[in-house]
């Protein structure tokens, strides 16, 4: 025992002298530390086999092998890491030939497998017994089979048969980095090779990644959160990170089989699963905790695992680790760690794992730290993104009250979380702290969205997908509609009843309008944005709104007899899109032209019509109108009467004007006149419909093309070639 633990001494304080003077590199101290493990526990088998066949006589024709598993299987160990190991053997069919006793008989035979169980006991004694020099290392067996409660050794055909049938997911992590480190090498090959096809699966099995959620979340509520090693963003993530993506892909992918974690992240990076920023990140940062561990280690022999409380004790460590400034080198070590952390969530974070904070952050790290945070989360200009931040945390705490403070504190970092996973990050945010400021004096909203995560989402898919929705929402003065979501129900019926309300009761109507058409436009975007509409659905129900609209507008000015509103173009078929203009024609029963040769009648109601959906107020326009549909296009007469219509398509009209009463309908006003339109509509179609021939669509179609689509600044792809015109 002494020759061991003075062996270990010698050659140790040659390794960390080495070390501290910078004549290796880290993971050149490392690989020493192991080898100097393995030489000592192979001296130490060898001396265990000298006492066992003192006192139980040989084995022949039968193997041992010392397995190394965790840091020393990897060739990774540290100042004073456990050495990790399992043991197993060639057979079970051997018996031991025993030793002589005074009277020459053979005594003290014993079966292979006791035989190897002492000698594997005896083994940890030797390397682990404390005596007046110490101890040379200390010995964990509990990653064998079956753990703490099973045998100490097992043969070959055991340990095939157990990881076969009784092999946890635990124990494959494990695995990954065996290696034989003494004794019989062609045996530990032979294991290594018969745990292969229990290690590397060629399924995949996601449950695999679910158990080892499980075993991390297990940890994270024993350990100390200030743990480098098994806390967040420690060295036990960045090795479960990396070993998720061995077990996913390494029994396809044979690069991936190593147990080296540089190795293995090179690999990664070849078969192109991880980005190489990822790669470069996991492994500096990998290296620099393991190299915090190793200094921790140093001094007393000790395995800790958290830095020194007391701050001249840290500013000394800080100087071990080259920094000259404590608080610069712990702001680098919580960058890290939050860097590593959001990866690890974003691979293996259990469904209630909640990104960093940034306003919390921001108070943890320096600003150029929060400023890389920031930038590796994504941001594209993290300063601005900062600016933001700092403009939010002020919002949250000027002029609020206790609740309304205790409110947002908890709802923002809830809508921070969803950011970090949306595409426009910086966008996003900047429309955030607008949407805030402009809910954030009503608390029941923010209890609302407290209590809705489906809210939440659908805001930052807005904000972050559409600005012309976010426009509308941080325009709008009635935001209730937002949490409708998702039980928002389209009763058009019910719709035109209550716009019809909204008249009666407002002392001005055009604002009112427009409040309540940018409110519903907003619900159907928002059922457009989270897949409860596709795009014949958002088309339909836009079309259906601007019904109800003009249905009640044609209610609000008493003209339900004597005048009628036709859609034609997308309108008509049907077809609106977000913004889209209304494509209109206006029906009069009146006689009495003016003029100008319009009914002045209609031509009053008619102005007043487009007034109410298009003037420009405060609140913007209800609907863009445009007349260029109607007979004469713009310099036609605003208002006629159906044999007026009717004459001028039957003798005047262009084919494309027969051929746009294709898409045209009836949608407000007296019943007579509707139905009239569209017998009317019918009957021309049916007259000149013939002669809209392929010549006329396609000399329309280039005219367009040439007059109208915008191709100089970019594919235009309504009007353009292949366009939805076409």
């Amino acid at each position: 025992m002494k020759l061991l633990r003075e062996m270990k001494k010698y050659y140790l304080l040659i390794i960390t002298m080495k070390d501290i003077s910078s004549l290796t590199t880290l993971r050149e101290s490392m690989s020493e530390l192991s080898i100097l493990a393995e030489a000592i526990t192979e001296i130490a088998l060898e001396m265990s086999f000298t006492l066992m066949r003192r006192k139980f006589g040989m084995l022949r024709e039968n193997a041992f092998s010392v397995i190394g598993m965790g840091k020393l299987g990897a060739g990774e160990l540290n100042n004073s890491s456990d050495i990790d190991i399992i043991t197993v053997y060639q057979s079970e069919k051997s018996v031991s030939t025993g030793v002589l006793n005074p009277f020459g008989i053979r005594h003290h035979k014993i079966s292979s497998h006791e035989y190897y169980c002492m000698l594997t006991e005896t083994l940890m004694n030797l390397l682990q017994s404390l005596t007046e020099d110490g101890i040379a290392y200390r010995v964990d067996l509990r990653l064998r089979p079956n753990g703490q409660k099973g045998d100490l050794s097992l043969s070959l055909d055991s340990c095939r048969s157990y990881y076969e049938a009784w092999g946890k997911t635990w124990e494959r992590v494990a695995l990954i980095r065996a290696r034989p480190i003494a004794g019989s090498d062609e045996l530990g090959k032979a294991f290594i090779h018969a745990i292969e096809p229990f290690v590397w699966k060629r399924s995949l099995d996601y449950n695999d990644i679910e158990e080892i959620k499980a075993l991390k979340k297990k940890i994270d509520t024993i350990f100390d959160i200030n743990d480098i090693k098994r806390g967040h963003g420690g060295i036990r993530e960045i090795e479960f990170f990396m070993h998720t993506f061995q077990l996913l892909y390494g029994g396809e992918k044979q690069p991936l089989r190593s147990g080296t974690l540089p190795e293995v992240l090179n690999a990664l990076a070849r078969e192109g699963l991880l980005a190489s920023d990822d790669t470069e990140l996991l492994s500096d940062t990998y290296l620099f905790l393991r190299r915090i561990e190793h200094i921790l280690q140093m001094r007393d022999d000790m395995q800790l695992y958290t830095l020194p409380a007391q701050p001249e004790e840290l500013a000394i460590f800080a100087q071990k680790m080259h920094s000259l400034d404590t608080g610069v080198f712990t702001a680098e070590l919580r960058l890290k760690r939050h860097k590593v952390r959001d990866m690890y969530n974003s691979l293996l974070g259990s469904a209630d794992a909640a990104q960093d904070d940034l306003l919390s952050l921001k108070d943890e790290l320096p600003e150029n730290a929060l400023l890389d945070y920031l930038s590796f989360k994504g941001f594209h200009n993290p300063a601005s993104v900062l600016k933001h931040i700092n403009a939010l945390q002020e919002y949250m705490t000027t002029g609020k009250t206790l609740q309304e403070r205790t409110l947002l504190k908890k709802t923002v970092p809830l809508f921070l979380e969803l950011i970090m996973k949306s595409v426009q990050k910086d966008t996003t945010f900047s429309m955030l702290v607008t949407f805030l400021g402009k809910i954030g004096h009503h608390a029941s909203y923010i209890g609302l969205l407290l209590q809705r995560s489906d809210t939440r989402e659908i805001i930052i898919d807005t904000l972050s997908t559409s600005s012309y929705l976010t426009r509308m929402m941080l325009s709008s003065e009635n935001l209730e509609g937002l949490f409708e979501y998702p039980d928002i129900r389209m009763d058009y019926r019910a719709l035109q009843e209550r716009l019809m309300n909204v008249f009666a009761r407002s002392r001005d109507p055009m604002n009112a309008l427009r409040d309540f058409k940018l409110n519903e436009e907003l619900k159907t975007g928002m059922l457009f944005l989270k897949g409860s509409l596709d795009i014949f659905g958002l088309c339909h129900v836009l079309s259906m709104l601007a019904d109800a609209v003009l249905r009640a507008i044609v209610h609000y000015l008493h003209k339900e007899t004597g005048f009628a509103v036709a859609g034609l173009g997308g309108f008509g078929a049907r077809e609106l899109n977000i913004g889209s203009d209304l494509d209109l024609l206006f029906i009069s029963e009146g006689r009495t032209r003016d003029r100008n040769g319009s009914f002045s009648k209609g031509t009053s109601i008619a102005k007043e019509f487009i007034k109410l959906l298009s003037e420009y107020t405060e609140k913007g326009v209800a609907y863009k109108i445009d007349m260029r549909l109607r007979p004469d296009g713009s310099s036609g007469i605003l208002v006629n009467n159906i044999k007026g219509y009717s004459s001028y398509y039957l003798k005047s009209a262009q084919p494309w004007e027969i051929q746009s009463l294709l898409r045209a309908r009836p949608v407000a006003g007296d019943m007579h006149l509707l139905v009239a339109f569209q017998q009317m509509r019918k009957r021309i179609i049916l007259q000149r419909g013939r002669e809209v021939s392929s010549h006329h669509i396609k000399d329309m179609r280039k005219r367009i093309v040439r007059e109208l689509s915008k191709e100089s600044s970019g594919y235009d792809i309504k009007l353009g070639p292949g366009g939805i015109k076409e």
